[in-house]
């Protein structure tokens, strides 16, 4: 009865800002994600700047685009703006300082995100652990989320 209610309210109002491109990958925890934002349990929004990488990624065809294009209804799709870029560039800088990567789209991506959830109630879902000193800016792995 009540328990579980209160739990469920809780669970609708959790919101998860994603750029992770797993689902892409089949990955079993990104599908649950996308599943729950589907159902409405949770909010899922995505970055500009994260379609433009789906779109543009080598095995990209016209059944993914139909695909995907069908998930966009159940996602926000925050588009990159002036004050978003100021902030990713900020955090670009400390995640340099902090992360090992040899890719310059880790960066890219993980800054956007990062942006993207600052000062919203939310988290970034990353494919990968992000540590960053940053107020209002949570990154969680896709391993580690739970959803009940």
């Amino acid at each position: 009865g009540d328990h579980r209610d209160h739990h469920l309210s809780i669970r609708r109002q959790r919101q998860m800002c994603i750029r992770d491109r797993s689902y892409t990958d089949g990955n079993r925890k990104a599908m649950e994600l996308i599943y729950s934002a589907i159902d409405g349990n949770i909010s899922l929004a995505i970055s500009s700047y994260t379609l433009y990488k789906v779109w543009g990624t080598d095995s990209f065809d016209r059944r993914s685009e139909i695909g995907y294009s069908g998930l966009l209804k159940f996602l926000k799709v925050i588009n990159v703006d002036s004050e978003i870029a100021k902030i990713a560039g900020h955090i670009a800088r400390l995640l340099k300082e902090t992360q090992v990567s040899e890719f310059n789209d880790f960066f890219d991506e993980h800054a956007i995100a990062g942006s993207i959830v600052k000062g919203r109630e939310c988290v970034a879902v990353t494919d990968s652990e992000v540590l960053i000193d940053e107020p209002e800016v949570r990154f969680v792995s896709l391993d580690s989320v739970e959803l009940y």
